[in-house]
């Protein structure tokens, strides 16, 4: 009788968790068949007790059998539900946040992070604001605003693969942490300081699961999908189960050798009696499948389609629920330590801009994001990243510099940035001598103007260079799209220049003086004499238009600039090698 109240214990629990999140409409039919099938199973465990309390008089007997009745018939009902095909091809980010799921998916998870920031960028208001929608039971309305950090948590979390599995752990994860915040900030802080710092080390077993999952996915054979899922288990037991077990462990005070082994860590976490968290991360570990895996202690059971560890018959079925259940809870954990941080910021503050959480590439796929432009892949090697993005246009190039540059501004340390597309295009070649001098033309801009369109020409002739192309043409195409700005912003402006708006007349000599600052940095980037002295001609016409125009009249400037029209109609269209001509050249 014992066990069958602890079981009821369990389902009320497990309704109560089951509560906090409101399914989509098409899924209200199973919520009630639920609700309905949980209070049955307790009232025929009530009616049983009551049994007990009259000597199983035959009246209480049948109530007990009603129930159990109607329990039957509600569970049969919930079964053939449920049991309805499954839409395997619906986008879980169409149905979340609106977004095509295909510029998530297509690319390396890690490059993720620039992908989600180049979708928000495009519509971040609404995207917020339907996000905060979907987290409702996990933060707080007066959470302002939404930082870039907890935005990558929240939708890692609503587009999770076990929802009900990742928002439970989320929830305990955040009142496990605001709790230690508020009991002691310190050493909270400490204990959090470290696990951040072992990201890279998440990053590397992250690409571990993914090689894992694909040779389990290409596997044509039960027996062959073995190995793959016994790896997969290793990974997630060693790295995110036993990584997620030290924080929780060391936050309430248990001092964990760092040489700690799954089974000690297991005991300690069951040793922690009903702490939620150390209920459902010690249910994770299994040391009997760790030192099968270990000892190359297992084998496949044709007859019975099982695996054996360890002497064990296993499902493959049980070894891949398992460790999905323990990614979906420990990445859960890591949503709800981001929330809980970000909903106590008072307490404890938490700098966005620094390092400690994020490694070098990852800040620069986070910073290329933020700024518009989505990122496939990204390899860091030494003082080189090699970054793989969507086949660059003409509307996109000037996205893909900016985002370079203010990239290279968190990470200072590559010397050499290379840009891949599909493989009939070329690779585009930055190195650090043209990331430094158009720094140096975009100096002091960046919060007054956007300084891509000056300080990305030393970026495209050292490109070029590095690309083997011709001098003579490098200069056309700086010459082309330097004039193509000057005439564009006149263009732009010549309304208010009418008018005789002197904000106009300023902005326009402003930017033509940028222009010819950009080109003269640009034909460092050139060896043969003639292509740079047209470079150095073009960018002193400029320079003695501005200040020729200084004292004209606004409505002067109209038709001024014209060695920039003449400059425009000798070089276009201009020979840019990243970008087909039907991308819109």
């Amino acid at each position: 009788m014992r066990l069958l109240a602890t079981a009821a214990n369990r389902i009320a629990y497990t309704k109560f968790e089951i509560a906090k999140f409101n399914p989509p409409e098409n899924f209200m039919d199973q919520k009630s068949l639920s609700e309905d099938l949980c209070l049955s199973v307790i009232r025929v465990v009530r009616e049983m007790f009551a049994c007990v309390s009259q000597g199983w008089e035959s009246p209480a007997w049948l109530s007990v059998k009603s129930h159990a009745l109607t329990s039957d018939t509600l569970a049969n009902q919930l079964r053939i539900i449920i049991s309805s095909p499954v839409n395997e091809n619906e986008d879980v980010y169409e149905r979340v946040l609106g977004l095509s799921g295909d510029e998530f998916r297509k690319g390396d998870p890690v490059a993720g992070w620039a992908r989600l920031g180049a979708a928000w960028a495009r519509d971040q208001e609404n995207l917020d604001k339907r996000l905060r929608h979907q987290m409702r039971h996990l933060i707080v309305d007066s959470l302002l605003p939404i930082t870039v950090k907890l935005r990558q948590h929240l939708v890692a979390l609503a587009t999770a693969n076990r929802p009900l599995i990742a928002h439970h752990s989320a929830i305990l994860a955040r009142d496990f942490i605001t709790d230690k915040l508020r009991e002691d900030l310190d050493h909270t802080r400490i204990v959090i300081g470290r696990h951040v710092k072992t990201v890279p080390l998440m990053l590397s077993a992250h690409r571990g699961k993914k090689n894992s999952w694909k040779m389990y996915i290409e596997a044509a054979h039960p027996e062959d999908q073995v190995r793959p899922l016994l790896d997969l288990y290793k990974i997630v037991s060693e790295g995110d189960v036993k990584r997620t077990a030290i924080v929780v462990l060391e936050l309430l005070g248990r001092t964990v050798p760092t040489t700690v082994t799954l089974a000690t860590v297991k005991d300690l976490l069951s040793a922690e009696g009903n702490a939620p968290m150390c209920e459902m991360l010690a249910a994770l570990i299994r040391p009997e499948w760790r030192n099968a895996i270990a000892h190359e202690d297992f084998l496949w059971d044709s007859e019975k389609s099982m695996a054996i560890l360890d002497g064990k018959l296993v499902s493959l079925g049980e070894l891949l629920h398992t460790s999905i259940a323990a990614m979906n809870i420990c990445e859960g954990f890591e949503h709800g330590v981001a929330v809980s941080y970000a909903q106590n910021s008072k307490l404890n503050p938490w700098d966005e801009t620094v390092s400690t959480s994020l490694d070098g590439l990852t800040r620069v796929l986070q910073t290329m994001g933020n700024v518009g432009q989505p990122v496939l892949d990204g390899r860091k090697r030494g003082p080189c990243i090699r970054l793989d993005v969507p086949d660059i246009s003409i509307e996109s190039i000037q996205t893909l510099l900016r985002a370079i540059l203010m990239a290279a501004q968190v990470d200072n340390s590559i010397d050499l940035w290379e840009v891949r597309q599909g493989p009939d295009r070329p690779i585009l070649n930055i190195d650090r001598f043209a990331i430094e001098a158009a720094l140096k033309v975009a100096s002091g801009l960046w919060e007054s103007t956007d300084p891509t369109p000056f300080a990305s020409l030393p970026l495209i002739a050292n490109g070029m260079r590095n690309a083997g192309e011709d001098d003579t043409v490098s200069a056309g195409t700086i010459l082309a799209l330097a004039a193509a700005h000057v005439t564009g912003e006149r263009s732009r402006l010549t309304p208010s220049l009418a008018s005789a708006d002197p904000a106009a007349k300023n902005e326009m000599l402003t930017t033509v003086r940028l222009i010819s600052d950009g080109v003269n940095v640009a034909s460092t980037f050139l060896e043969g004499d003639r292509p740079k002295r047209k470079l150095l001609m073009f960018a002193q016409i400029l320079s003695g238009d501005c200040q020729w125009h200084e004292n004209a009249p606004p409505s002067a400037l109209i038709s001024g600039f014209s060695p920039a029209d003449r400059a425009l109609n000798r070089n276009m269209p201009a020979h840019i090698p990243w970008i087909m001509p039907s991308a819109g050249r």
